[in-house]
């Protein structure tokens, strides 16, 4: 499903391209070609579709749409007064006009503040597909959460160990077991358990949904679920928000790892800050089980939506937009696609950022997401920093018009206003925009704490390929 926790199917059950069977062996009958399969149904769909354009509605459009023939209608007024007192004088205070009133600095104050915007949320870890996306993400009234992966962490989730206290040498008997296995819990725990000492595993044997055995170092060795480890064990009731695998060595159970969901660093911090400005909902194609977590971080104000399929959610955000409504979607993966496409930014929450949806307008590095109120202040304030900029630029050609159409500004003198303007233009644009980002710590490095987990993680691929 693209979700974290793996679903069951029995047999007869219709399964979809792109799943991953964990455990032991299936057999699959294929049952739809190719251009049927629902991923295709998904890819097939208008948003999809939909043609890449330059956004005509930009701010430096709608105001370049009447700065010609403003300026033209001036210049001709101009020259009709001076031709009847002086033809030469005529001339010159219209070349005057028309020099001084050269729309240079309107057309940089655009690109040069949404250029070196773009460029400050690099430094925020944040890639935008193009300057467009700025205007847009301004423009946003309603923002949509995926959960899984996107709140919440896809791969550091809480595991904390309850029971016999195992010793370093115990823990890597489990970490040589769990080694062998592929499954997403198995994984976790292996990544969790933090020993330098590797043991072999013999008869090594995985039981679909219940669990994993084996010898390792003379040990039988059992990790799963409570009745699969000890036949005898009394099942506790179910945790609707923990998972829980057991352990067992030599058919004594030791305890169990508890896995809890964790939710992004500064998530109350963002959704505190977005409230006020934002209508906020959340989508997800996992169960209700996180429904009051979430509920208790994000009020019971937000719209919380569950057991969402991906078509689902595009249907969702479409809806949205045709009640009037500038969405942004944060997803995190495939699934997330159709929703990320239709919306009018889609931004993708990236563990690593070689790795993205490319049906989305922006990536955003995992390790950055603390900073997404931020980075949502920061481009309505380069939408402030180009009308500003623009206001530099019609304060000099009033001050230059004022004069030239009076006959008291030389063309020469002209000439050299108008590339004075552009350079103030550009200097307000390229300063403001470092400003702002500063002011929101955009330009801010990353902490110690973050370096260091992008450190580890490239050792650790490093020694995969090795």
């Amino acid at each position: 499903t693209g979700e974290a926790k793996p679903i069951i199917r029995m047999q007869g059950a219709q399964l979809y391209a792109g799943g991953r069977q964990v455990g032991g062996n299936i057999i699959l009958t294929l049952t739809k070609q190719v251009s049927q399969s629902y991923l295709t149904q998904l890819w097939s769909h208008d948003a999809f579709k939909k043609q890449e354009q330059e956004d005509l509605t930009t701010i430096a459009n709608r105001v370049s749409r009447y700065f010609t023939p403003i300026i033209l209608a001036l210049a001709l007024g101009t020259f009709v007064f001076w031709a009847f007192k002086d033809m030469s004088w005529a001339i010159r205070s219209v070349a005057a006009v028309l020099i001084v009133a050269c729309p240079c600095a309107l057309a940089l104050a655009s690109p040069f503040t949404f250029g070196n915007a773009m460029r400050v949320l690099g430094r925020a870890k944040t890639y935008l597909k193009n300057t467009g996306t700025i205007e847009r993400l301004a423009a946003v009234d309603t923002i949509v959460f995926d959960k899984t992966g996107t709140i919440t962490q896809a791969r550091h989730r809480s595991i904390q160990y309850k029971g016999t206290e195992l010793s370093e040498y115990e823990l890597s008997l489990v970490r040589s077991l769990v080694h062998n296995s592929l499954h997403p819990l198995s994984q976790e725990l292996y990544n969790h358990i933090k020993t330098d000492t590797d043991h072999h595993v013999t008869n090594f044997l995985e039981t679909e949904g219940k669990g994993i055995e084996g010898m390792v170092d003379h040990y039988y060795v059992r990790v799963g679920s409570e009745r699969f480890v000890s036949d005898i064990a009394k099942v506790n009731a179910p945790n609707a928000n923990h998972t829980r695998t057991w352990v067992a060595i030599n058919d004594k159970v030791q305890g169990y790892f508890e896995f809890e969901g964790q939710y992004r660093e500064g998530l109350n911090e963002i959704i505190s800050a977005l409230k006020p400005h934002y209508k906020l909902a959340v989508l997800s194609g996992d169960n209700a089980a996180e429904e009051q977590n979430l509920k208790v971080l994000m009020g019971d104000d937000v719209e919380m939506l569950f057991h969402r399929s991906p078509m689902d959610k595009l249907e969702y955000i479409l809806d949205l937009q045709q009640r009037g409504h500038n969405v942004m979607m944060v997803g995190d993966g495939l699934n997330d696609a159709g929703a990320l496409k239709q919306s009018n930014v889609g931004v993708t929450i990236s563990e690593d950022v070689n790795n993205f949806s490319p049906a989305c307008d922006a990536i955003l590095d995992a390790r950055q997401f603390n900073k997404l109120h931020h980075i949502m202040r920061f481009s309505r304030g380069s939408i402030n920093v180009v009308r500003m900029a623009f206001g530099i630029s019609f304060m000099y050609n009033a001050f230059g018009l004022f004069f030239a159409m009076q006959g008291l500004l030389s063309p020469v003198m002209a000439a050299i206003l108008m590339p004075v303007s552009s350079l103030t233009v550009v200097l307000f644009s390229t300063l403001g925009t470092w400003w702002l980002g500063n002011k929101y710590g955009l330009l801010q490095d990353l902490t110690d704490e973050a370096q260091n987990a992008i450190e580890q993680e490239q050792e650790n691929k490093l020694a995969e390929a090795v």
